[in-house]
């Protein structure tokens, strides 16, 4: 778990590292390289944000809250008020 919150950074990095190569062979300018890649660390940290919820959604979910401690079952409203009836 402790390695997934570096996720989002890592994937940023790689992203900026790869960006930075291609600018460099394309020969772009300072300024629009900069720019390119404020924009490309941006939206790849929102990704790697994303990736890492949806990773730690599938990998870990909560338990059910339909069990009590004990193990038994509580009711829900529609059971009880089926009981009720």
């Amino acid at each position: 778990m402790k390695k997934l919150r570096l996720l989002p950074i890592i994937v940023m990095l790689m992203a900026g590292l790869i960006t930075c190569i291609i600018s460099f062979l394309k020969h772009y300018d300072n300024i629009d390289a900069l720019t390119i890649l404020f924009v490309v660390l941006v939206m790849f940290y929102i990704i790697g944000h994303i990736a890492r919820a949806i990773i730690i959604k599938v990998c870990f979910p909560k338990e059910e809250e339909s069990e009590s401690e004990d193990g038994e079952e509580v009711a829900t409203s529609e059971e009880e008020e089926n009981l009720q009836e």
